[in-house]
């Protein structure tokens, strides 16, 4: 099930944002992967849209340049009306086999 837009609106919106941030404080990808303690690559992949940050990894990024994130209510209307919260999705790890390494 795809995310309703509003949410991805909003996913773009933060990373945009916290780009912007970065460049307002003059700090280059470099210099933000050493206070972050991210790989530069994926900082680039980040802020470029091409991967999607967890919120852990969004939470460290905010942090590095003076921000915390926080919920806040969302309203009803701004959903998709056939959105609907995605179900728990439990993955089995395949078993290691004890005879090999």
């Amino acid at each position: 099930m795809a995310w309703p837009r509003a949410e991805v609106d909003v996913w773009d919106e933060l990373i945009q944002a916290l780009r912007i941030e970065r460049r307002r404080q003059g700090l280059s990808i470099i210099e933000l992967e050493e206070r972050a303690g991210f790989c530069r690559n994926h900082l680039e992949k980040l802020e470029n849209g091409v991967h999607r940050p967890t919120g852990f990894v969004l939470a460290i990024w905010a942090l590095t340049l003076g921000f915390r994130l926080q919920l806040a209510p969302i309203d009803e209307a701004a959903l998709a009306p056939d959105y609907r919260p995605p179900d728990r999705v439990r993955r089995r790890l395949p078993r290691a086999d004890p005879l090999t390494l």
